[in-house]
Protein backbone atom coordinates (compact mmCIF):
# COMPACT_ATOMS: atom_id res chain seq x y z
CA UNK A 1 0.00 0.00 0.00
CA UNK A 2 1.06 3.11 -0.90
CA UNK A 3 0.32 6.24 1.49
CA UNK A 4 0.67 9.98 0.81
CA UNK A 5 0.74 12.50 2.90
CA UNK A 6 0.66 15.82 2.11
CA UNK A 7 1.10 19.34 4.40
CA UNK A 8 -0.99 22.06 2.63
CA UNK A 9 -0.98 25.73 3.81
CA UNK A 10 -3.91 26.75 1.90
CA UNK A 11 -6.93 29.29 2.42
CA UNK A 12 -10.11 27.69 2.65
CA UNK A 13 -10.84 27.71 -1.13
CA UNK A 14 -8.59 24.41 -0.46
CA UNK A 15 -11.36 22.33 1.10
CA UNK A 16 -13.53 21.98 -1.63
CA UNK A 17 -11.05 20.51 -3.92
CA UNK A 18 -9.56 18.07 -1.40
CA UNK A 19 -10.76 15.18 -3.02
CA UNK A 20 -9.27 16.33 -6.11
CA UNK A 21 -6.02 17.00 -4.94
CA UNK A 22 -5.88 13.80 -3.37
CA UNK A 23 -6.66 11.96 -6.31
CA UNK A 24 -4.45 13.64 -8.46
CA UNK A 25 -1.77 13.51 -6.28
CA UNK A 26 -2.32 9.79 -5.78
CA UNK A 27 -2.24 8.74 -9.28
CA UNK A 28 0.54 10.78 -9.75
CA UNK A 29 2.62 8.93 -7.15
CA UNK A 30 1.32 5.81 -8.56
CA UNK A 31 2.78 7.11 -11.83
CA UNK A 32 6.06 7.45 -11.05
CA UNK A 33 6.63 4.23 -9.11
CA UNK A 34 5.74 2.23 -12.42
CA UNK A 35 8.80 0.50 -14.07
CA UNK A 36 8.25 -2.34 -16.07
CA UNK A 37 8.20 -5.56 -14.97
CA UNK A 38 7.37 -3.98 -11.65
CA UNK A 39 3.47 -4.19 -9.99
CA UNK A 40 2.03 -1.49 -8.71
CA UNK A 41 0.63 -1.03 -5.19
CA UNK A 42 -3.08 -2.39 -5.20
CA UNK A 43 -4.02 0.21 -2.46
CA UNK A 44 -2.78 3.83 -2.32
CA UNK A 45 -4.13 6.58 0.81
CA UNK A 46 -3.52 10.23 0.81
CA UNK A 47 -3.96 12.29 3.68
CA UNK A 48 -3.99 15.78 3.02
CA UNK A 49 -3.70 18.16 6.43
CA UNK A 50 -4.56 21.81 5.16
CA UNK A 51 -3.04 24.29 7.93
CA UNK A 52 -2.36 22.19 10.68
CA UNK A 53 -1.97 24.37 13.28
CA UNK A 54 -5.61 26.28 12.65
CA UNK A 55 -8.00 25.96 15.97
CA UNK A 56 -11.71 25.78 16.28
CA UNK A 57 -14.97 23.94 16.68
CA UNK A 58 -13.33 21.61 14.89
CA UNK A 59 -9.65 21.54 15.85
CA UNK A 60 -7.36 19.18 13.85
CA UNK A 61 -10.19 17.17 12.14
CA UNK A 62 -11.29 19.99 10.22
CA UNK A 63 -7.59 20.11 8.88
CA UNK A 64 -7.44 16.33 8.03
CA UNK A 65 -8.76 14.84 4.88
CA UNK A 66 -8.11 11.37 3.86
CA UNK A 67 -8.95 9.40 0.97
CA UNK A 68 -8.17 5.21 0.05
CA UNK A 69 -8.55 4.30 -3.29
CA UNK A 70 -8.20 0.37 -4.70
CA UNK A 71 -5.96 0.78 -7.90
CA UNK A 72 -7.21 -0.79 -10.83
CA UNK A 73 -5.22 -1.04 -13.80
CA UNK A 74 -4.71 2.52 -14.43
CA UNK A 75 -7.98 3.97 -12.95
CA UNK A 76 -8.49 4.89 -8.99
CA UNK A 77 -11.52 3.57 -7.32
CA UNK A 78 -12.56 5.23 -3.79
CA UNK A 79 -13.51 3.24 -0.97
CA UNK A 80 -15.69 4.62 1.91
Amino acid sequence: MLIGVTLADGDPWIRPFARWICRKLTAAALDRLSMPGRERPRYAACVLVDRPDRTGPTGAQGAFTSMVYENQERALARLD
